[in-house]
């Protein structure tokens, strides 16, 4: 990276986005990240989860070529938005409120090791590698998802009623993470 992109990559930093460089030679610890990714993610197993949960529907992606299974438990309280590279899966509480339960974000191949590069300069390898581990779902010939699983949503939620519905519906980052499903012939 010359000194103009370091730069750039620094505004970026500071602005808390994520730095796009789309450097053509990702630095060797990147690499090394995203080796890691390939074995991980070529390696999992779909049918072997954690616990088993009911499913009651599938929502299929056909813009980015995954699915998500839908538990029982959300059958009549889910959401799903799509937004630009983000899916949002909500659960509506108490009638009225929403609670993004988590989203999946598509990367291309290129935004990833970009992203990766960006992690491994400011956090460090064992960052990425963690990242790669409990965040990355999958990837398909064209891109890369990861999953944002919200954990701070009780400031939305007033009602003790409310609360113990939320708790209801919620379920672990595993759990979250084995309801989906890439497309890997896309």
């Amino acid at each position: 990276m010359d000194q103009a992109d370091d730069a750039q990559a620094e505004d970026m930093r500071a602005d808390k986005e994520i730095c796009y460089c789309y450097n053509k030679e990702p630095k060797a610890a990147t690499q090394e990240a995203y080796g890691i990714l390939n074995n991980a993610v070529d390696d999992r197993d779909y049918s072997q989860t954690g616990n088993p949960i009911e499913i009651a529907t599938t929502y299929y992606n056909s813009a980015y070529n995954f699915f998500i299974d839908i538990p029982v438990l959300w059958k009549d309280v889910y959401e799903i938005a799509e937004e630009k590279k983000d899916t949002v899966v909500y659960c509506i509480i108490c009638d009225d409120i929403r609670v993004v339960m988590f989203t999946v974000r598509a990367w291309t191949h290129e935004e990833f090791e970009d992203l990766l590069e960006v992690l491994n300069l400011d956090y460090g390898l064992d960052y990425t590698k963690e990242f790669i581990k409990n965040d990355v779902i999958g990837k398909n010939s064209y891109h890369v998802f990861t999953i944002i699983h919200e954990i701070t949503l009780d400031a939305y939620i007033e009602s003790e009623e409310c609360m113990e519905e939320w708790f209801s519906l919620v379920l672990t980052h595993r759990e979250m993470k084995d309801l989906i499903r890439i497309d890997k012939q896309q």
